[in-house]
């Protein structure tokens, strides 16, 4: 009794926090940082974005660098060169979307004219391929087709629900702490958690699924809003699941079991008043068998929306209804293969779509077609039948006389309002009635709204074009007179329309992905035949496209079916270049490493070009440096201006057999220059190169043909951000590091390299290459030393 007494009488010790005050207050913090995030997204209004492809040229001396578009704006960076000092600088100008009062019209200056313009706001705006011309927005980048869905209410929706939601978490935090303060669960708060997400992803499920567009990547605010909604989604399963079970688990009369304990030295009232205060809060074996029956009869002694019934020692928990399992999320690797390897095979089968097949007289001939379209995977296909493409009055949007001409406002594809498809087809094939923007890439200036994929036609019509064997021309020659209107294409025809014709990684990807959805659709390449609808200028990777999609027919070229009407017995127009495994995180982090695609890729295309898969003289140390150079006139950027000083130095030092005990001074140390070499000739290079050094640029594709293990050093300018080649390495196994070092020069992002820094930063890389390559031969392994 001595010890009760004392325990009663002296002050009760500070009771620390519970269980359910630390989880309370960990989502308070979750709810706080979400709110935040949110706020910030909101406040930065960038939810897509989209970077310069190159040196990509919008107007004489003007490059494209960046393109973000949010709620209320679209910001557009270029870099203009001075006239008086030849600095290349950047500047941004922001366009409104919508109207605004206060501030009417955004002012500029015509790209090429400099004349001043006031432009009105987006949804004012009648021509808005006009307006994206004249603030230097690529015509490969549908910016338009954004504009217009958000002038059609979407962005009412998003921003309406950006702001509710930031609002609703705020009320959420609000109620956490007060639950907090009272250490008890309320009914109302778990319910008011699910309004809160519903109004956060409703603003990233529009942008994701209606304003998206695989030419585009994520912004600061998609990112931003995204890790908001993670944090808040982290407060319900806190505040939903976990929360009540901490609460059922922690005894609920603390306050009572110790005016329990000190009754024993108190009077006989405060025992009878620590009895009634124990009965109200713990429920009568009575009331513990009417829970049970009832089976989770909702109670008003329970705190929350679970029942919480106490049986002698056993808390049981009986939640309304069963728990739903949670939703399977796919791993990294599930989704590596799926949209970068040859899980895309099943993935753009899964969103096949029949259009016109289906006609008013049973038996005749349809000119059915199937869309192919991922937005996950970033492309789409068509595989179509018989078409008429009339090329008689077709343009080529920007053409080029020479390779010397080539540049960012070269675009050799066709303007889309001076071709003409036509189709069997009884009903409309345009957007109003469902079908996919089939043509929006290969076409320059599709439409985004008021599209159609063919005109209707009959076959009788066809035929009495056909019937005309000879071009119209009062003065014609006899070399005229022999060219037919119509030309039919009667094998299974592959088309590309290229944009970026001179660029080797643009061209591989489209090889690659034409090479895919061949396996999509099951032709096999002995029976197609590659068709061009451009007029492009030849290149290496010509080769590559022809003896992987058209190994057994000639090539057929745009430039040769201008001014005819070309008709398809059958047709896949392939995914477009700046689509597909390849183009997928070139400004971040790829997530993907060995990808089984990409390596047979590889394989197959080494071997259909009679180029070696593996190292000719396995005994060989060959070191490449890929170097840019001007060609046939045409001036390229990045150049590594001291290469053969640090080569000479290079080839000096590890000649040096006191130097080295790896046998380094065995290696050759070549400097090449492949955009003349036939492709056949790059390959057998890189295949038999242990070591690839080059500026980035569109030389260092080759890494593709690179051997597990090769080294690979791509030299950066200091700011330039792309990692297209680190990522086919990942792909391929390749070895890849960057270097940023050394001083840039000009505008033109030159650089030189001081020999000690380079030697610094390859020596290690190199030396634990050559230690590589002696375990590929030697049963023991030898350490290199300096």
């Amino acid at each position: 009794m001595t010890s009760t007494t004392a325990r009663a009488t002296s002050d009760p010790p500070p009771r620390s926090a519970s269980p359910l005050v630390w989880l309370l207050r960990l989502a308070i913090t979750l709810a706080v940082g979400g709110t935040a995030l949110a706020s910030l997204a909101f406040y930065l209004d960038e939810q897509l974005v989209a970077v310069g492809l190159g040196d990509e040229l919008v107007a004489p001396d003007v490059q494209f660098e960046r393109l973000r578009i949010g709620d209320a704006q679209t910001c557009v960076t270029l870099r203009r060169a001075s006239p008086a000092t030849g600095r290349w600088r950047s500047r941004e100008t922001c366009y409104k979307t919508f109207p605004d009062k206060k501030d009417p019209g955004t002012t500029i200056r015509d790209l090429e004219t400099g004349v001043e313009l006031v432009l009105k706001s987006v949804c004012e705006e009648d021509d808005d391929e006009w307006v994206a011309g004249k603030l230097g927005i690529p015509a490969r980048l549908p910016v338009v087709e954004v504009w217009q869905k958000q002038c059609q209410g979407w962005r009412i929706g998003s921003g309406s629900a950006q702001v509710l939601a930031i609002a609703a978490a705020l009320a959420l935090g609000v109620c956490l702490l007060a639950e907090h303060d009272s250490e008890r669960l309320s009914v109302d708060s778990p319910f008011f958690i699910l309004p809160v997400l519903v109004l956060s992803c409703l603003p990233m499920l529009i942008w994701q699924h209606v304003l998206w567009d695989s030419s585009f990547d994520a912004g600061r605010s998609h990112s931003l809003w995204k890790w908001g909604i993670a944090l808040l989604f982290s407060v319900s399963i806190l505040r939903g699941f976990v929360a009540p079970i901490v609460w059922a688990a922690t005894p609920h009369a603390e306050q009572t079991e110790e005016a329990a304990d000190t009754s024993e030295s108190a009077s006989d009232g405060q025992e009878r008043r620590g009895a009634e205060e124990n009965d109200q809060q713990l429920p009568s074996e009575q009331e513990q068998d009417e829970s049970e029956t009832a089976g989770g009869d909702e109670k008003a002694k329970c705190d929350c929306h679970y029942h919480c019934c106490k049986c002698g020692k056993e808390v049981l928990l009986m939640r309304h209804g069963s728990p739903s399992p949670p939703p399977r999320t796919e791993s990294t690797q599930e989704r590596c293969y799926r949209f970068r390897d040859y899980g895309l095979v099943d993935e753009l089968r899964a969103t096949a779509q029949r259009f016109c097949d289906t006609n008013s007289s049973p038996g005749s001939l349809l000119s059915t077609y199937v869309a192919y379209r991922s937005r996950e995977a970033g492309m789409q296909a068509t595989v179509a039948t018989n078409l008429w493409v009339d090329l008689q009055h077709a343009k080529v949007f920007r053409p080029i006389q020479s390779v010397a001409d080539d540049g960012g406002a070269h675009d050799p594809r066709l303007l889309y309002s001076t071709v003409d498809v036509r189709c069997l087809c009884s009903t409309p094939q345009d957007k109003q009635h469902g079908v996919p923007p089939v043509w929006h890439e290969l076409w320059v200036r599709y439409p985004s709204s008021n599209y159609s994929m063919c005109h209707a036609t009959t076959l009788d019509a066809e035929v009495a074009h056909e019937n005309k064997l000879r071009i119209e021309d009062a003065n014609a020659t006899n070399e005229a007179i022999a060219r037919p209107l119509v030309r039919r294409v009667m094998t299974r025809a592959i088309v590309l329309a290229r944009r970026d014709d001179h660029n080797p990684f643009f061209q591989i990807s489209a090889t690659l992905n034409a090479w895919l959805m061949l396996h999509v659709i099951g032709w096999g390449p002995e029976t197609t035949q590659l068709v061009y609808l451009d007029d492009g200028f030849p290149s290496p990777i010509d080769e590559l496209q022809r003896t992987v999609l058209s190994p057994m027919h000639d090539v057929i070229r745009g430039r040769d079916l201008l001014g005819h009407v070309v008709r398809f017995d059958e047709l896949l127009i392939a995914p477009f270049e700046y689509s597909g495994p390849m183009m997928q995180h070139l400004d971040d982090a790829e997530p993907c490493r060995a990808n089984r695609l990409l390596a047979d890729f590889r394989r197959h295309a080494l071997t259909v070009l009679d180029a070696p898969l593996s190292k000719e003289d396995p005994a060989s140390c060959v070191v490449t440096v890929i170097t840019r150079q001007p060609y046939q006139g045409r001036m390229v950027q990045r150049k590594w201006l001291n290469e053969d000083a640090v080569l000479d130095e290079m080839r000096q030092f590890y000649a040096n057999e006191t130097n080295t005990s790896s046998g380094a001074s065995r290696c050759v140390f070549q400097s090449v220059d492949f955009v003349l070499l036939p492709l056949q000739e790059q390959m057998r290079i890189i295949v038999n190169s242990d070591v690839i050094i080059g500026m980035h640029g569109a030389g260092m594709v080759n890494v593709m043909w690179t051997r597990p293990g090769t080294l690979v050093v791509e030299i950066f300018p200091r700011n330039r951000r792309r990692w297209g080649y680190r990522n086919l390495c990942q792909f391929i196994d390749c070895n890849w590091h960057q270097f940023r070092g050394g001083r840039d020069i000009g505008s033109d992002s030159d650089k030189t390299i001081e020999f000690r820094e380079w030697f610094d930063f390859f020596d290690p890389l190199f030396r634990a290459r050559l230690n590589t390559m002696k375990l590929e031969t030697l049963e023991d392994p030898v350490d290199v030393d300096a």
